[in-house]
């Protein structure tokens, strides 16, 4: 059968873990761009939700029978 030195196994070893650290790396960077995506929409709908609370409040305080300028 197949007789395997410990030099054999190191290396086995070096190789997984160099494959393991390049595929968790290659998921952290997709994970960071689906973040950064989703913190866009979101600052974007906040923003608006902002705009159009600020809208609705000044028409609150100045009434619905004044004229906008």
């Amino acid at each position: 059968m197949f007789r395997f030195a410990i030099r054999d196994l190191l290396w086995l070893t070096a190789v997984v873990a160099l494959g393991v650290g390049w595929w968790k790396e290659h998921q952290r960077a997709e994970h960071a761009t689906a973040l950064a995506v989703q913190k866009n929409q979101l600052e974007q709908i906040n923003a608006a939700a902002i705009a159009a609370w600020r809208r609705d409040l000044r028409q609150v305080i100045r009434g619905p029978l004044e004229v906008d300028e």
